[in-house]
């Protein structure tokens, strides 16, 4: 169960991207325990649902030719999200499972989302 939520470190950098969570999912993980061992972090489509709507940035996790796993990320504003097939358009960062490939997409995304907060580029395009 716990491979549904993010990882603590990665809940860090979205707070500091105004990712406000405040709802009662937990996973326990004496290391990082808050109390009695369990903490609170958001689950990945809490994250990826985040991004999308404050950054406007996607992410969609594909499986490859070579029976690997990789990511694609995108930039939403206004339009459709853009093709991702064939995928010989897609850069290939081959990870061997699902998980992996998520955890790497959600680590990229959030690398997107604070260089557009320090740019300041979606707070122009909201106003």
């Amino acid at each position: 169960m716990n491979k549904d939520f993010i990882s603590y470190n990665e809940f860090i950098d979205l707070e500091k991207l105004g990712f406000c969570f405040n709802h009662g999912y937990m996973y326990y993980d004496q290391s990082k325990s808050v109390e009695n061992g369990y903490t609170y972090v958001p689950l990945y489509q809490q994250a990826f649902d985040f991004l999308l709507k404050e950054y406007y940035l996607y992410g969609l996790v594909l499986p490859t030719v070579t029976i690997d796993w990789t990511f694609k990320t995108m930039t939403v504003v206004d339009r459709p999200i853009e093709k991702v097939f064939p995928y010989e358009h897609i850069p290939a960062y081959d990870y061997s499972n699902h998980d992996e490939a998520r955890f790497e997409c959600l680590k990229r995304l959030i690398e997107l989302a604070k260089m557009e907060k320090e740019s300041n580029f979606y707070e122009v395009y909201k106003a």
